[in-house]
């Protein structure tokens, strides 16, 4: 959707032109849904925003209340909440975009098994900051990068140096991380933080480049996301090389294009046809064919990414 149509769109919604604001790609305005998911009912500091996108889909977010869709899905939400017919407004979403073809997105819940307890956010600031670190430099990860992905610098019970990785869950809380061994011959070249709930979760999931993209590319590792957050893909690392049903339900939930990319191994196939078999009919997936001689993401060049993508095969 471009800019007007996003603005009739939220107007028809019942927004004041006034209180509406543009931001870069954003059209900030009240959030919507804030009468039955704001703790107070309303929300007196616009936390809400609908990208502006006119050749793809335009979808929302709520910074307050972690609602998030597209717009299609917007509407049929405030036609259930309100019992109002807003067909003339689902007629302009369809009308403006492809997005009223997808399945509706859904909000996430936590896996039925529990995440556990996440840890006090402040511990994570106490860790040390990876920036400047020569490892990172010389794997080509900049500051910013390391900004974006908090990651920090420790050392594990056993005396291994480590690049850490904080897991958040998609509405922020952190679980712990996982470390990435700086040594060439360290016996464990990743090693987690106890109790990880790795297998139910998405490395980068809360990042606002994944949130606002309609779109996610689905990599293994831990570099492999660096490098593709750095080129400004939103990207999420399943942190192994199988894609676990609670993961595949977290994907689904977004309603977003999967992106398959994971490592053009074996392992990295195999994992590529079970998210393959998890997620098409559900959201749209596009498998990739790597160029010859590369076996992993952090390989490529923004070029090479950017062809491969092109040229996929859409599920």
């Amino acid at each position: 959707m471009d800019y007007p149509e996003v603005v009739k769109v939220l107007t028809a919604l019942g927004v004041a032109p006034t209180r509406l604001q543009r931001a870069g790609n954003w059209v900030n305005a009240p959030c919507v849904l804030a009468p039955w998911t704001h703790a107070r009912g309303c929300d007196q500091h616009p936390s809400f925003g609908v990208t502006i996108d006119p050749t793809g889909e335009s979808i929302f977010y709520c910074h307050a209340c972690q609602r998030k869709g597209s717009l299609a899905y917007l509407v049929a939400k405030l036609e259930a909440l309100t019992g109002a017919n807003y067909g003339s407004v689902q007629r302009l979403v369809a009308q403006a975009t492809w997005a009223a073809e997808l399945p509706p997105w859904t909000e996430w819940q936590p896996p039925a098994r529990g995440l556990g307890e996440p840890r006090p956010l402040a511990e994570l600031a106490g860790l040390r900051s990876a920036q400047g670190h020569p490892y990172l430099r010389q794997r080509g990860i900049t500051d910013q990068t390391v900004a974006t992905l908090q990651l920090k610098f420790g050392i594990d019970d056993s005396g291994q140096r480590r690049i850490l990785f904080p897991l958040f869950a998609p509405t922020g809380e952190w679980y712990g991380c996982s470390g990435r061994a700086i040594e060439p011959r360290a016996r464990l070249k990743v090693k987690d933080d106890p109790g990880l709930p790795k297998g139910q979760l998405l490395l980068g999931a809360p990042l606002p480049l994944v949130q606002a993209s309609s779109q996610v590319v689905l990599v293994e590792g831990l570099f492999d996301l660096a490098r593709l957050i750095q080129y400004g893909w939103p990207a999420v690392a399943v942190l192994h090389s199988t894609v676990t049903a609670a993961q595949a339900q977290l994907l689904k939930s977004w309603g977003k294009t999967v992106i398959l990319l994971l490592d053009n191994d074996a392992a990295g196939q195999q994992g590529a046809q079970r998210a393959l078999g998890l997620l098409a009919g559900q959201v749209p997936v596009v498998q990739v064919k790597y160029p010859v001689g590369i076996k992993d993401p952090d390989q490529l060049s923004p070029a090479q990414l950017a062809a491969m993508v092109a040229e996929g095969e859409v599920y």
